[in-house]
């Protein structure tokens, strides 16, 4: 049967599973990431409608 990863946080040999949070890695600049995926504008939930006028005008009776 294989060990259990010491660095695995539910192990039971990790004494304390917070442990691997006590020292965060360095900070890193928002201008040093890059975009990986190219976005693009969503489009318009309402397709150019004015969708209240449209509930008024339906349910206004």
């Amino acid at each position: 049967m294989p060990e259990p990863d010491a660095a695995e946080p539910t192990s039971p040999t990790s004494p304390d599973p917070a442990a691997q949070y006590r020292v965060l890695p360095a900070p890193i600049r928002v201008a040093d990431t890059v975009a990986l995926v190219d976005t693009t504008v969503a489009r318009d939930p309402e397709g150019g409608r004015d969708t209240d006028t449209d509930f008024l005008l339906r349910h206004a009776s």
